[in-house]
């Protein structure tokens, strides 16, 4: 380990955010934001020390933690009445959880339980902190694209992944414009687009064959 890049580390962090404080201080006394760069700046050390050694999964852990617990804070300083925090909370974490599950995080079945959690997470964040809208169908959007996105690409079934992604797009489209704007039909138009994709995916792979068999005829010939 370098010790001389972590200790210049350390010094130019107390220094830089010594010298934010004060400026803040001294200009505006009242509104404290020199909070939000020191906290960028104290990661530098962080950062420094846990590659220095060489601890990537301590990293991921020290790191996600402080944040958090930043994240804690500034809520409770700024708003304590909506605990916004939570919104962040979850998948700040999943970060060391991925680094500290090894190899596993390597297979389908923790992509599919990693999703399912965090579109859980989120469902229960919708319908206790803020119920009055069902913005959780757009977290759940998202996060279905990872375990679809991990499994298509593995097994390169690629048609599979333009006619399940179509279906979700479309399926998307259709509950979003139903909740937010029943009176206006206007998932029409995303969807027809979305529609596309199969239609091109399966042009291309039967040319892609097609080439592939004439050229192999070809070869055959000479």
């Amino acid at each position: 380990m370098n010790k001389s890049k972590v200790v210049f580390s350390i010094v130019g962090a107390l220094l830089i955010s010594g010298f934010l404080i004060s400026i803040n201080k001294i200009v505006n006394p009242s509104d404290h934001w020199s909070i939000y760069p020191s906290f960028v700046v104290i990661f530098w050390p962080i950062i420094v020390y846990h590659y220095a050694t060489k601890k990537y999964n301590a990293l991921s852990l020290v790191s996600a933690l402080s944040l958090v617990t930043f994240l804690v804070i500034i809520n409770y300083v700024t708003s304590s009445a909506h605990l916004w925090f939570l919104y962040a909370t979850y998948p700040i974490l999943l970060w060391p959880i991925i680094m500290y599950a090894g190899k596993w995080r390597n297979k389908i079945s923790f992509t599919i339980l990693s999703s399912a959690s965090i579109i859980a997470y989120y469902i229960v964040l919708n319908v206790y902190l803020s119920p009055g809208y069902p913005w959780s169908i757009f977290t759940t959007f998202i996060f279905l694209w990872w375990p679809l996105i991990r499994y298509c690409v593995i097994k390169k079934r690629y048609m599979l992944f333009s006619l399940v992604g179509t279906f979700l797009i479309s399926v998307f489209f259709i509950l979003v414009n139903w909740i937010s704007t029943p009176s206006t039909i206007w998932a029409i138009y995303p969807i027809f687009a979305a529609m596309w994709w199969p239609l091109v995916t399966y042009c291309f792979g039967y040319m892609k064959h097609k080439d592939d068999h004439i050229t192999k005829k070809k070869g055959m010939i000479k």
